[in-house]
């Protein structure tokens, strides 16, 4: 699992606290949003938003819901899943290392696949496109 570099600075400028609810809009592997999840238990939520797929599998708690999309659309699906009050918002943005070392998706120079560079495949461009 991905750990994030800044954890304890995000946790701390949060500061999440139990019952209240946050939105992670570039959830990724989850490091940020499973430790807000335990911060902000018993009753607690967090809204997790990927725009990869590869992301959003499968949710480890029935408070985390996780939704394959883009953060562009946060007010409709937040709408979506009821997910109100919102105490706070995150944005990570950035790579993981497994988006560089292990999709495929054409991230990494070190690696020989085609220049895709898509966080979602349902996208029509690719980078070698532009």
């Amino acid at each position: 699992m991905h750990i994030p570099v800044l954890l304890n600075e995000v946790l701390q400028y949060l500061n999440p606290k139990p019952g209240e609810n946050f939105i992670d809009c570039t959830y990724g592997e989850g490091g940020h949003a499973l430790a807000i999840l335990k911060l902000v238990a018993p009753t607690g939520r967090v809204l997790g938003i990927d725009r990869d797929a590869e992301m959003i599998k499968t949710s480890p708690s029935d408070r985390l819901t996780l939704h394959h999309g883009n953060f562009a659309d946060i007010a409709e699906i937040a709408r979506t899943y009821n997910f109100s009050p919102v105490n706070g918002i995150l944005f990570d943005f950035g790579l993981s290392s497994w988006q560089l070392e292990e999709s495929g998706a054409g991230f990494s120079f070190q690696n020989i696949e085609p220049l895709d560079m898509r966080f979602d495949p349902r996208s029509e461009r690719t980078a070698a496109d532009l």
